[in-house]
């Protein structure tokens, strides 16, 4: 912040939060966004135990705003915050709204104080509309701390926002879509927007590959259902799951996959052969969706 010259740095944790390095600093702020399955090796095995390792970073006397959490979560998150004495503070009571969805911006309509009535957002995907909340909510508690933030600022601010891979479209005729969803819930939010997105079923081709500590079967499961057939590939990541072992888990699903070594040739393959009303979704991890941009640049 001071080397840049900014107000206020937005820091993410990395694995958890009671025991990560982010822990170390002074916040003004603390974000639950969600919690589900992720870095179980880590974080443990049910949703109460990663609810208690990422609530390790709420703070004495600092709000700690989340979005909506199960029952169960709820009660971990309130005990934890209680104990420390950090500020409860939640999301649900800001109105947002979908208005309207366009090919690249998604028009939300905000019945808030000191936000305008409608806002543009760069970013698609139906699970932007609570990250957008929870934005806002974050906006009013930051102005009650003492930050001047105009509402020209989070009018411009959303509209030009980008977050590659995060249902990103990246070409048309066929479409390619970027979508770094790597747990349960991720996948179960791109399944629902691709049903809205690409009516068509048989349109729908799926380039899927994770790295091996995620719940792979748990994302197959949920997601491979929504596509007409999958293309099955690693990346170089050395926590990749070889593409033999995801072939395995794919079971008795009865949809029509083939194996790739490698996220180019997937696409290599996939791409020439198909229609320009197709729509290619690349999905399972951020390493395979950073390999799939790559090799996309590389061929404009």
């Amino acid at each position: 912040v001071r080397r840049h010259g900014g107000d206020v740095a937005i820091v993410e944790g990395g694995r958890g939060g009671r025991c990560d390095a982010t822990t170390r600093g002074e916040p003004i702020l603390a974000i639950l966004t969600n919690v589900s399955y992720d870095h179980t090796a880590i974080l443990g095995e049910t949703l109460e135990r990663i609810a208690w390792e990422k609530v390790g970073i709420a703070k004495r006397g600092v709000p700690f705003l989340t979005g909506p959490l199960p029952e169960g979560v709820e009660m971990i998150v309130e005990k934890e915050c209680a104990d420390v004495g950090a500020v409860l503070e939640k999301s649900e009571g800001l109105d947002v709204s979908l208005a309207s969805e366009g090919a690249k911006t998604v028009e939300y309509r905000v019945a808030a104080a000191g936000f305008p009535d409608r806002i543009d957002l760069s970013l698609l995907g139906g699970y932007q509309e609570e990250n957008l909340r929870i934005s806002l909510r974050a906006i009013e508690l930051l102005r009650e701390g003492g930050f001047d933030v105009p509402a020209s600022a989070v009018r411009e601010g959303l509209r030009t926002v980008s977050w590659p891979g995060r249902f990103e479209i990246v070409r048309r005729s066929p479409t390619v879509i970027l979508e770094g969803a790597h747990n349960v819930a991720g996948a179960r939010a791109l399944a629902d927007d691709i049903e809205r997105y690409a009516p068509d079923r048989a349109r729908r081709h799926l380039v899927f590959g994770s790295l091996a500590d995620k719940d792979v079967a748990g994302m197959l499961g949920v997601l491979v259902l929504a596509f007409s057939d999958v293309a099955l590939t690693q990346s170089t990541s050395p926590r990749a799951l070889p593409v033999e072992e995801l072939a395995r888990l794919m079971g008795e699903v009865p949809i029509p996959f083939a194996c790739y070594d490698s996220v180019e040739g997937a696409l290599a393959v996939c791409l020439p052969s198909s229609g320009a009303e197709d729509v290619w979704v690349v999905a399972g991890s951020l390493t395979v969706v950073a390999e799939a941009r790559r090799y996309l640049e590389g061929e404009r």
